[in-house]
């Protein structure tokens, strides 16, 4: 079996449905921000058309540019 990863176009397979699942499930995009990361706000409204991944980015990042870095 195999999935193909709809952002980053990678394909995925394995022996079986179950094996393909559980590494499409650990796969990561390269050269793309992990999407986990984004609110469910925003991540809602990229599945119902509403935003881009791109644009959702950019407002997760123009409300996050504010909090102060500590390390």
């Amino acid at each position: 079996m195999k999935i193909k990863c709809s952002r980053c176009h990678e394909i995925i397979s394995g022996r079986s449905k179950l094996e393909t699942e559980r590494k499409f499930d650990q796969h990561i995009c390269k050269g793309l921000r992990d999407i986990n990361k984004l609110p469910l706000e925003l991540l809602g409204q990229i599945i119902s058309n509403k935003l881009t991944e791109k644009e959702a980015w950019e407002i997760y990042d123009k409300q996050n540019q504010d909090i102060p870095i500590t390390k």
